[in-house]
């Protein structure tokens, strides 16, 4: 394992090193220096999180008349393109006048926003000079330039010590609404030199996921059709890709799964799987998603009632949680792995424990270390006090009671033989 001179560092888990184990939750995994101490660790499993995107969206100043009267009023007029783009903002006066006062109130265009993105937070630039920015900031949004729902209230400050180097700075709105409109008006109390508007989008929620092509193999003990699969380790499946190898085809399969080889198969749901062709082109199913538990036996059962798939395999995709392994990296180098210890007792820390004022994400920024080629390696054969120290807490009491029941028959042993010389020692001339 190739680490980073970085303390703390992070360590992908692709499947090559997910089938050694032999452990629930990964509890044999352990990471060694050169030394063969082992080295602080934490376990992470993928969460869902939402993808975050920034933009710079399009500003316009929405003129305010210096004083309106009910000869003199604003006319503002929105342009806007097909797509409802903001293309042009003309305020003007009824007289034909631009307005004087500067402005403190702006048109901003979010239309652009994917479908499924949330507006977050909008940062607000604006010329640093010499003077310090106090004022409060209003933040409101429309899907039809007519209607205004409020979103946002904060305060705007800039402290200065020297002209252009704000020491202290506040210019983020944040949102907590559960989608985005198409229009922001933002209004200030103090007229402010804005010159760019930051969008903060986020989407919805997914699980980073690893991926790995797989085939399923035909039983041949089953009394129905079914393919089988052995991942050698219990893995949770979230998503599952089937190939089926015929086109125009249509078939209804059940997705089963256990941990033992003898164990009762476990129904997740059947799905309607298909490759059809239709205008040239070739449609297929989407992937079958779960929310299983971890699993090391995986089948898929044709139904009774579908039409029949002859192939001796069943090509597969397999998708499930990314996992990483965040250690603290101590000399000597190099660094190794290890994976695969029977009744192994868990080691890893709390992620909080190992990242000093961890926040959520923290592990994300940490520089990644380069697994090498994986070897396999005969352990070396362990004495009664390692034996006891890694055996889990059954097999500890189970010890116990051996060694209890150990001492019991030795006891006994030694008082039955003080017995027997109590009794040669009462009757004399009696055989010894």
């Amino acid at each position: 394992m190739a680490p980073s001179s970085d303390g703390l560092q992070r360590l992908h888990l692709p499947l090559a090193v997910l089938q050694q184990s032999r452990t629930a939750g990964l509890a044999d995994l352990r990471v060694f220096n050169a030394a063969g101490e082992s080295l602080p660790l934490a376990l992470v499993v993928a969460r869902p999180e939402s993808a975050l995107r920034t933009s710079t969206l399009p500003l316009f100043a929405w003129p305010v008349p210096a004083a309106a009267t009910a000869a003199k009023t604003a006319a503002l007029q929105v342009q806007v393109d097909a797509a409802g783009a903001v293309v042009r903002v003309n305020g003007t006066l009824a007289d034909g006048k631009p307005a004087s006062r500067p402005t403190r109130e702006w048109l901003i265009d979010a239309s652009a926003r994917g479908d499924d993105e949330r507006l977050a937070a909008v940062t607000l630039q604006w010329d640093h000079g010499a003077a310090s920015v106090a004022t409060g900031a209003t933040l409101e949004g429309s899907d039809d330039l007519s209607h205004w729902q409020p979103l946002a209230r904060d305060t705007l400050v800039e402290f200065t010590t020297a002209p252009g180097t704000p020491a202290v700075l506040r210019n983020r709105l944040s949102l907590d609404g559960p989608r985005a409109p198409k229009y922001l008006r933002l209004r200030v109390d103090e007229s402010v030199p804005l010159r760019a508007v930051q969008a903060e989008w986020r989407g919805s929620a997914q699980t980073p996921l690893d991926r790995a092509p797989v085939s399923f193999m035909r039983s041949s003990n089953d009394a129905e059709a079914s393919w089988q699969l052995d991942l050698q380790a219990p893995i949770a499946l979230q998503r599952l890709r089937v190939d089926l190898p015929q086109p125009n085809s249509v078939v209804l399969l059940s997705v089963e799964q256990r941990n033992e080889g003898d164990a009762h198969w476990r129904g997740l749901g059947t799905h309607t799987l298909y490759r059809l062709t239709r205008g040239g082109q070739e449609l297929t199913s989407p992937p079958i998603t779960m929310a299983a538990p971890a699993a090391r036996h995986w089948r898929l059962r044709l139904e009774a009632k579908s039409p029949s798939l002859n192939s001796s395999a069943l090509s597969a995709e397999l998708q499930w949680p990314q996992a990483w392994a965040v250690f603290a990296a101590r000399s000597p180098a190099p660094l190794s792995l290890a994976i695969g210890r029977e009744r192994a007792v868990a080691a890893a820390l709390p992620l909080a424990t190992l990242l000093p004022g961890y926040r959520e994400g923290d592990e994300a920024k940490l520089p990644e270390a380069t697994l090498g080629a994986l070897a396999a390696q005969t352990p070396a054969a362990r004495g009664l006090v390692e034996r006891l120290r890694d055996a889990p807490p059954e097999e500890r009491r189970r010890w116990l009671l051996w060694g209890l029941l150990a001492l019991a028959v030795v006891g006994l042993a030694w008082m039955a033989r003080a017995l027997m010389k109590d009794l040669a020692t009462a009757k004399p001339g009696a055989p010894q």
